[in-house]
């Protein structure tokens, strides 16, 4: 067994090497004493002093019990967010949907604390951790493996309404968790997104991966390292030719301030999750009152199949080149639904890559040099100047003008077997409003199938045990996808451009951005329009089809965002322009749709089934189930799995039916029909006599007494 685990240990730090370019910036100028003229701001504002104590808002408080399982720095990001969530206890309890860990206590947990962690994460909750490398993420990753599929059945089967039988002794070795395929999944992406390359295993095996990563039951989340970080700075000249630098930022040391802001970024992620589950939930029962689910598009009533995302800082500089920074400016998520269609065979990837940048916008006074308000840093007149001597290349410059969003170029690609081709991306050219569909498989489902109705309704229970069984995981024979786009970017100029599978979008400030003279012989410059200095929303979609599917397929991600600024040369009418850009590229392995379509059968049993007065009323409560439950009880169900041996998708129907079932009105309704035919119980089996299934499930609701 140790041999096991050492080879799978050894496999796991082979995995997690990956490049991926950080966030950062650099001045490339000299600097001397600010001198004005006539033309010249000549007050120009002093760098505001940075706060030191953390300035936590009651609006980014989150609202989830959490557990403290750490002991943390009082000036760490990890401290920040227990300020800002309810009473934190320090054991995992009942109640507890966050814990929050240090990435070093994963390698002194015990066996109890696995459990009660998988547990936690099975039953849809949060696991967080502070400045985890990842060489103790691979390992929290390959012990849940172990376990988790074991907490899903206890956790199903704990309070005895439950139980699972088996005529095999094999089906117990079988077990795997889906959920735990996608945890180590999850791992490697981040450690992909937020390491930069190298050819020393060791050094990327041990790189802290962010100041926190949380994974949560269908969404995951990273900050990225607050030191560490490398930069890339440009110089362009007016002709056109341009200069790039990598160099490494300086350390910065950690205060409640700076780490409160990240904190924030954490802590509305988790608002937003929670909230979203909230408004799935209410989707969830309107569908399963109207029964329209079959119209609805797979995006807009089910959660992705998986989100990520990812948080740092912009940067920028200002006039006496300081290097500037904005925590949680850079928030970049990416949302993937992916579906097999069984009469065409092929799968389909549908992407939303959403990016907000938020720069911070016209700031007047001495606001504008607060970073934590504003990375403009500018004068907001085009006749006012920020001057200081300059040295580049041997050239004097003195006009300063800046920083705005220069531009942000997005690559999505899509890699894999089979013909992959892009059915839709949007924006098509330019920035607006409008909608597509895209149509996939048939337009229509079938009745004892599970579809919309069934596969949003599993997907958005948060019981005891939260499945996560949306739509997207499975298959389809009658779904779409509808396409938006934004409107709150309208002033910048996008090109899209698609090159086979991989689709291009580059956005850029729809004006010329330069200096020029007025009859008065003064210099003036353009002016930034709002949409640059502002907050930055971007938001790309990608539908791909692959034909002949075959195994899993991955989503390459490139992101760049940078922030410009203009210099002009010393009494001439050339200039230059200041680039300070991130990139973030990853190549994320995308869950693999549910291929293997398996047939089972449902059945409702009770004691008195053989008595006289009884023999009708089998139907009778089958009608009911039917009648009261449509989206949860069909005498066949076609499901679909990852492999034609696994039964994720049947407990995830088990939970459903254990959910519904402990719901007061939901047990009080059956239970008044029960005893209204006179019955003491009733059983609902869930069997499939394919020879691949050994395990049989079943559900028992008592009519004559309460639940415990």
């Amino acid at each position: 067994m140790m041999k096991k685990m050492n080879d799978q240990w050894q496999k796991a730090k082979c995995m997690l090497l990956a490049a991926v370019v950080a966030a950062g910036l650099t001045a490339c100028a000299e600097h001397d004493n600010p001198a004005g003229t006539d033309t010249a701001n000549t007050e120009v504002p002093q760098q505001v002093e940075e706060p030191t104590d953390d300035q936590m808002a009651v609006s980014v408080t989150a609202n989830i019990p959490t557990a403290v399982l750490g002991q943390f720095d009082d000036t760490s990001m990890a401290a920040a967010l227990i300020r800002r969530v309810q009473a934190p206890t320090f054991t995992v309890n009942a109640d507890t949907r966050l814990a929050l860990l240090r990435g070093s206590d994963i390698e002194h947990l015990s066996n109890d604390d696995i459990i009660a962690l998988a547990k936690l994460y099975a039953s849809g909750g949060y696991l967080a951790f502070e400045k985890p490398t990842g060489a103790q993420l691979i390992a929290l990753s390959l012990t849940m493996a172990l376990v988790i599929a074991t907490a899903e059945d206890e956790l199903l089967t704990s309070d005895g309404d439950v139980t699972i039988t088996s005529d095999s002794p094999q089906a117990a070795r079988r077990a795997t968790s889906a959920l735990a395929e996608n945890l180590k999944s999850r791992v490697e992406n981040i450690g992909k997104f937020a390491t930069r390359g190298t050819d020393d295993q060791e050094e990327a095996w041990n790189k802290v991966v962010g100041e926190m990563v949380i994974f949560g039951p269908d969404s995951y989340y990273a900050c990225a390292s607050f030191n560490g970080d490398m930069a890339v700075h440009t110089t362009t000249d007016s002709n056109g030719n341009t200069v790039e630098e990598e160099v490494a930022l300086p350390e910065r040391d950690y205060t409640k301030y700076r780490s409160g802001l990240m904190a924030d970024g954490a802590a509305q992620w988790l608002n937003t999750r929670r909230q979203s589950i909230a408004e799935r939930q209410a989707e969830a029962r309107r569908i399963s009152m109207t029964r329209g689910a079959a119209e609805g598009a797979i995006n807009d009533l089910m959660s992705a199949s998986d989100e990520f995302t990812y948080q740092c800082e912009l940067y920028s500089r200002d006039y006496n080149g300081r290097e500037e920074n904005k925590p949680k400016a850079y928030h970049h998520t990416i949302s993937v639904w992916g579906v097999y269609d069984t009469k065409k065979d092929k799968d389909y990837y549908y992407v939303q890559q959403k990016v907000r940048m938020e720069i911070g916008g016209n700031q007047g006074g001495t606001a504008c040099w607060d970073t934590s308000k504003t990375l403009y840093h500018g004068p907001y007149d085009p006749h006012i100047w920020t001057y200081g001597d300059y040295t580049w290349e041997g050239q004097s410059y003195q006009c300063y003008y800046g920083s705005w969003l220069g531009s942000y170029i997005s690559k999505l690609n899509l890699t894999g077997e089979g013909t992959i081709s892009v059915l839709q991306a949007t924006p098509i050219n330019e920035i607006g409003t409008g909608s597509t569909s895209i149509s996939v498989g048939e337009s229509h489902s079938q009745t004892n199938t599970l579809g919309f109705s069934v596969g949003a309704t599993v997907g958005f229970m948060e019981a005891s045990v939260n499945y996560s069984m949306n739509y997207s995981y499975g298959w389809t024979d009658g779904t779409s996808f509808d396409m938006g786009t934004t409107t709150n970017t309208k002033e910048l100029k996008c090109t899209k451009n698609t090159n086979g599978p991989e689709v291009t979008w580059k956005y850029e400030c729809g004006q010329k951005m330069d200096v020029y003279q007025v009859n008065n012989g003064d210099y003036c410059h353009t002016m930034a329009p709002d949409a640059l200095v502002n907050d930055v929303d971007i938001d790309n979609q990608v539908c791909w089809s692959v034909a002949n599917p075959v195994g899993s397929y991955n989503l390459s991600v490139y992101s760049h965002p940078e922030m410009t600024a203009i210099m002009m040369k010393k009494g001439e009418l050339k200039w230059i322009t200041f680039g300070y850009y991130t990139t973030h590229t990853g190549n994320y392995p995308l869950k693999t749709p549910n291929r293997a379509v398996q047939e089972w059968r449902m059945d409702v049993t009770f004691p008195e089934i053989g008595h006289e007065g009884h023999h009708g009323d089998r139907s009778k409560l089958e009608e009911t189930l039917q009648r009261h439950f449509p989206d949860l009880y069909q005498p066949t169900l076609r499901l679909a799995d990852q492999t034609k041996e696994s039964e994720n998708t049947i407990k995830r129907m088990v939970g459903l039916t254990k959910a519904l079932m402990n719901n007061a009105d939901a047990a009080q309704t059956l239970r008044e029909f029960a005893l209204d035919l006179g019955l003491s119980e009733f059983t609902i089996k869930w069997y499939c006599n394919d020879g691949n299934h050994p395990n049989t499930y079943s559900f028992t609701i008592k009519a004559k007494e309460e639940k415990k």
